[in-house]
């Protein structure tokens, strides 16, 4: 499982698997007895084998990985069968930890509720462990990106993932909204890796910021059915439809380097942040980074470091309704017209924009957070704040 795969897309956005247990050896909370220990941190890195595994092209005899672009096999879903073979990969590696962990005494005595693991891939436990069943997973839980409540109605999303109840010994993790891929009264959700720091942040009164709203995102017309289906690309279509058709006075809008967009995101304003590969996206916490206020198009998603330690959102986040996307416009333009309530989310990206940030050296930023949820988690298991990995 540690071995250095190479990628050639996204290096680093899904390394906080390794990152965590990093950071979990090196913890003070850490210890070796396993009598001691009120939760059991169950390591597998799972980030860049799924990565590398659905960039592999399948074409290739050789060992050696070559970059994706080789299609010379003939398949009907080239992309899809890669994917699928990386949750196939990624579930195995989960399911082979799982049962080593399930034949330890620690299990027992809660079914597993006082173990988690790591899943940071976009779709969280739903990419990479989505073929495990209860009785495999226990009552354990996940560190993950993936909050999507709205996604378990969807029509193609499997029966038995979405009626899941995880239940098993009592402690009733899922909740009322519970399923498979989250179980909000369990799950810890995380915003997604980038390798900024303290130095790196940019507060929203550095400098002058002369751009209104800030667009840049990618766009494929016409993939998806739902707005927020599909890498959220039919939702960014009608979102430039509709800013073509009245456009924000001093917005920007179209595709740019990384590079490029970080330094307009530090002149602008607000930065529109429609889906990706899922509700969230990493230009939310670059936005917040760089001191833009996110808009966001957020519905029935669990928000990192909200449920449990009252992360309040609305104070440092414009969030639109999907089906509301046409009246953006109106709405950034009455918030411009009213510069104090700009002032107010500027002041609230300020205050909580280090909450975000994956620097251990922060006590508020990511770790902190997660070591903070999980000694809630702790107390509620055994009155405990001790963590170990197994």
């Amino acid at each position: 499982m540690g071995q250095a795969l190479p990628t050639y897309w996204h290096d680093q956005q899904y390394d906080y698997d390794v990152k965590l247990h990093e950071h979990f050896l090196r913890s003070r909370l850490r210890t070796r007895d396993p009598a001691a220990a009120t939760l059991f941190f169950v390591p597998v890195y799972l980030g860049r084998l799924f990565n590398w595994y659905w960039q592999r092209p399948q074409c290739d005899e050789e060992d050696a990985p070559r970059p994706p672009m080789c299609r010379e096999e003939q398949v009907t879903d080239f992309w899809g069968q890669l994917w699928l073979g990386a949750g196939n990969a990624t579930a195995d590696a989960v399911r082979a930890a799982m049962a080593h962990v399930r034949r330890l005494p620690h299990w027992n005595r809660t079914n597993g509720a006082d173990h988690f693991t790591v899943f940071s891939y976009d779709r969280g436990r739903c990419e990479m462990a989505a073929s495990l069943t209860a009785e495999e997973l226990g009552d354990s839980f996940a560190i993950q990106s993936y909050g999507d409540l709205a996604a378990r109605s969807v029509p193609s999303t499997p029966t038995w993932v979405r009626e899941e109840s995880f239940n098993g010994s009592g402690y009733n993790w899922g909740g009322p909204n519970g399923w498979h891929c989250v179980r909000p009264d369990a799950d810890i959700i995380v915003p997604m890796y980038a390798p900024y720091t303290r130095a790196d942040l940019v507060s929203p009164f550095a400098a002058p910021r002369n751009i209104s709203a800030l667009l840049r995102f990618e766009v494929v017309p016409g993939d998806g059915k739902y707005l927020i289906a599909n890498h959220g690309h039919r939702l960014r279509h009608e979102l430039l439809k509709s800013w073509a058709a009245a456009p924000l006075p001093g917005s920007e809008v179209g595709m740019q380097d990384l590079a490029r967009t970080e330094v307009d995101m530090r002149s602008a304003i607000f930065c529109v942040c429609p889906p990706g590969s899922t509700q969230d996206s990493t230009r939310v916490w670059r936005a917040l980074t760089l001191g833009c206020i996110p808009v966001t198009f957020f519905r029935a998603t669990e928000l990192p470091f909200a449920r449990r330690l009252g992360l309040d959102y609305s104070q440092f986040v414009v969030n639109v309704q999907p089906d509301d996307y046409r009246g953006l416009q109106a709405r950034l333009a009455a918030l411009l017209g009213k510069p104090e309530q700009v002032r107010a989310l500027q002041e609230g990206v300020r205050r909580h924009q280090v909450r975000f940030l994956w620097d251990p050296a922060l006590p508020s930023g990511v770790y902190a957070n997660i070591e903070a949820e999980l000694a809630m988690r702790a107390r509620a298991l055994t009155k405990g704040t001790l963590l170990t990995a197994v």
